[in-house]
C-alpha cells in the first residue's frame, strides 16, 4: 500500500512550541541537579529563599518536563500526519524510514553516553557531594558492557521500550530480558518507543482515511482512542485529528477567550508536583489544554514563530537526546572543578547557565552531524525500499478540508 498526496503544509508555530517543550525538559533536569528544591517542588531541599516563591506556582510550568513530552507527542501526531499525507510512499517504506530516522540518533546518543560515563565515571558523585541533596546522587550502575548497549539499540530503544516503562514492555518482559532505563544512562530514551509506535499509529490513520470510507475511518479513530485512552498514544491520535484544522487562522473574541481559559487551566494542571509519574492523566490533559489554547491564540502563535524559538525547535530532538549524558558527565565534572574556586551561589549560576550553553552547543553539532544525515538517509533508504522491494498501490491521502 502506498500513500500519494498533494504537498505537505508546515505550521511554523509548531517548531517554536517544540523548542519551548525541549527547554522545559532541559530546565527540569538542570533544576533536579543544581536546585533540587525547585526541581522536585520540595521546600526541604531549597538552597535559596527565592526558590520558595516559585514552588507550587504557575512558574513551575517552565520545569514541567512530563507535560513537555506530552506536547512532543501531540506535535508529532500533527507533523507526521502532514508528512505521511504529503509523499507517495509505501507503508513498509514509511516504517523503514521511521526506524532509520529515530534509530540512528538513538544509537548515537547511547554510544555517546557509554563513552562519556566511561571517561568520567565519578563525575556525578563528586558533584553530588558538593551540592548535598541533588539528582546527581542517584545511584548509577557500573559501566554498561557493549553487548548491553547493542541490545538496547536493536531491542529496547525502539521496538519494545525499557522494562516497565511502556505498555508493550509489561507483557514482553516475561519473554525478553528487557533492560531497565537506568542501564541506558539516558532516561530521556524512555519516550522513543512510544514515539515510534505513535508514528505507526498516525501512518495507519492516514492510510485508513485515504483508502476507507468516512464512517470506517471515524469508527477506527474512536476505537483506537478508546483503547489508548490511558496511554500517551492517544495524543498521537489527537494530533492526527487536529492536523487539518491548524492551517486556518486563529482568532475571534470568544474563541480567544476560550483558548485563554484552556491555556490557563492547562498550565495549572501541569504544575502539579514535578515528581508525578509518566501517564499521569492530569498532566496529559494539561498538555492537551495547553496545545488547544496555543493553537487558537494568534499572539502566542506569533511569539512561537520567532527565529530563536524556531531554532530551538530545529535542534530540539538532538537537545532532548544529548543533554542528559552531557549533564551527568561533562557538566558535573566541570562544576566540581569550578566550585572549589567560586562562591557557592556563583558556582551554581555558572553550572546552570554554562551547562545549558554547552548542552545547546553539543545539540547543535549533533543535529548537524547525526540528526540531519539520519533524515537524509531515511529519505534515500525509503525511496530505495519503495522502488526495489515494495509493490506500489497508490492511494490519494491528501489532507481533508477542515
Amino acid at each position: 500500500m502506498a500513500v500519494s498526496t498533494r504537498g505537505t503544509p508546515r505550521v511554523a508555530w509548531l517548531d517554536g512550541l517544540r523548542g519551548f517543550a525541549a527547554m522545559q525538559v532541559v530546565l527540569l533536569h538542570y533544576a533536579y541537579a543544581f536546585l533540587p528544591g525547585l526541581g522536585f517542588g520540595n521546600p526541604q531541599f531549597i538552597h535559596f529563599r527565592w526558590e520558595l516563591r516559585l514552588i507550587d506556582t504557575p512558574l513551575d510550568f517552565l520545569f514541567s518536563g512530563v507535560t513537555a513530552v506530552y506536547l512532543f507527542f501531540i506535535i508529532s501526531g500533527v507533523v507526521l500526519t502532514y508528512a505521511f499525507s504529503g509523499r507517495r510512499l509505501s507503508i513498509p517504506s514509511l516504517i523503514a524510514r521511521r526506524l532509520i530516522r529515530l534509530g540512528l540518533p538513538m544509537a548515537a546518543t547511547l554510544i555517546l553516553a557509554a563513552i562519556l560515563f566511561r571517561l568520567l565515571p565519578g563525575a556525578p558523585h563528586a558533584a553530588s557531594r558538593l551540592l548535598g541533596i541533588s539528582w546527581f546522587g542517584v545511584p548509577l550502575p557500573s559501566p554498561v558492557p557493549f553487548r548491553t548497549i547493542a541490545h538496547q539499540i536493536f531491542v529496547e530503544g525502539l521496538l519494545t521500550g525499557y522494562r516497565d516503562l511502556d505498555f508493550l514492555s509489561h507483557w514482553l518482559g516475561a519473554f525478553i530480558d528487557l533492560a531497565p532505563i537506568q542501564q541506558a544512562r539516558n532516561p530521556s530514551l524512555w519516550t522513543l518507543h512510544t514515539e515510534f509506535v505513535g508514528s505507526l499509529l498516525a501512518m495507519t490513520l492516514v492510510a485508513t482515511r485515504a483508502s476507507a470510507g468516512r464512517t470506517v475511518y471515524r469508527s477506527i479513530c474512536v476505537v483506537l482512542a478508546f483503547c489508548f485512552l490511558a496511554s500517551p498514544l492517544c495524543l498521537f491520535i489527537l494530533g492526527h485529528l487536529a492536523a487539518p484544522h491548524l492551517q486556518r487562522a486563529a482568532g475571534g473574541t470568544w474563541r480567544c477567550v476560550l483558548a485563554g481559559l484552556c491555556l490557563t487551566l492547562g498550565v495549572l494542571l501541569s504544575t502539579t508536583p514535578i515528581t508525578s509519574l509518566p501517564n499521569d492523566p492530569r498532566l496529559m490533559f494539561g498538555a492537551i489544554l495547553v496545545f488547544a489554547g496555543v493553537a487558537q491564540l494568534p499572539t502566542v502563535r506569533r511569539g512561537l514563530e520567532t527565529p530563536v524559538l524556531r531554532w530551538f525547535g530545529k535542534i530540539s530532538f538532538s537537545l532532548y537526546l544529548t543533554h542528559f549524558p552531557v549533564l551527568f558527565t561533562v557538566i558535573a565534572a566541570a562544576y566540581t572543578l569550578e566550585a572549589a574556586h567560586v562562591p557557592y551561589g556563583a558556582s551554581l549560576a555558572i553550572g546552570i547557565v554554562g551547562g545549558i550553553a554547552v548542552s545547546l552547543a553539543i545539540a547543535t553539532l549533533f543535529e548537524r552531524w547525526i540528526d540531519r544525515p539520519a533524515i537524509r538517509l531515511s529519505h534515500v533508504s525509503g525511496q530505495f525500499f519503495h522502488r526495489v522491494v515494495t509493490p506500489v498501490v497508490t492511494i490519494d491521502a491528501a489532507l481533508p478540508r477542515p
